[in-house]
């Protein structure tokens, strides 16, 4: 059976090495991988998600893999519960930016960064409405350091998604590259069957 891993790279971060190397991992595993590069600039999160699909959709395999990190970690997942129907999604850091989300302090401080276009387009992704359709397995990866938002993020999702899993890494913040957070992933994807 063949198997392919799709890895979708945080916020404006496609050219940051790691996720190659999270690519290599996978390919260790004789899964063949993908680093898709996303089009940030002047985008919302819907196209960011059109776009993961179309530049999957010709690949025929029976078992699909997702891995995201930050906003990759929201696209995979939105795709997931949408039109692609991996056979697992492995959410690193999943970003607070859901409607659920919005009316946190902290967050609407990042409304200025983020821009208006994508913070309407943020208003309409219900996660609460996408998690009863998720039907994958899925564990959620989360550094210990990482902010108190995304941390929470992560535990709603484990009670929405059902059967979902959380690793916690120790002493890690909000950075794939950083040692102890790809030492984890590294460490999971060798463990995949």
């Amino acid at each position: 059976m063949e198997k392919i891993a799709y890895i979708i790279p945080g916020f404006d971060s496609n050219k940051d090495r790691t996720y190659w190397k999270v690519a290599a991992e996978f390919r260790k595993k004789g899964i063949r991988a993908r680093v898709i590069t996303i089009k940030w600039k002047n985008r919302v999160m819907s196209d960011y998600v059109r776009e993961f699909i179309q530049k999957t959709r010709t690949d025929n395999v029976k078992k699909r893999y997702v891995l995201g990190h930050s906003f990759g970690a929201m696209i995979g997942f939105i795709a997931a519960t949408e039109e692609m129907k991996p056979y697992q999604l492995i959410l690193c850091s999943l970003s607070p930016y859901f409607k659920e989300d919005l009316h946190i302090k902290r967050v609407k401080k990042w409304r200025k960064g983020l821009g208006e276009r994508r913070w309407m387009d943020l208003e309409g992704i219900k996660f609460n409405e996408l998690a009863g359709k998720c039907k994958c397995k899925v564990t959620l990866i989360v550094g210990s350091k990482e902010w108190k938002e995304m941390k929470e993020r992560t535990a709603e999702a484990k009670k929405r998604i059902r059967g979902s899993k959380v690793i916690v890494i120790q002493d890690a913040e909000h950075d794939i590259a950083g040692t102890a957070y790809f030492d984890a992933v590294k460490k999971y994807i060798s463990k995949l069957r």
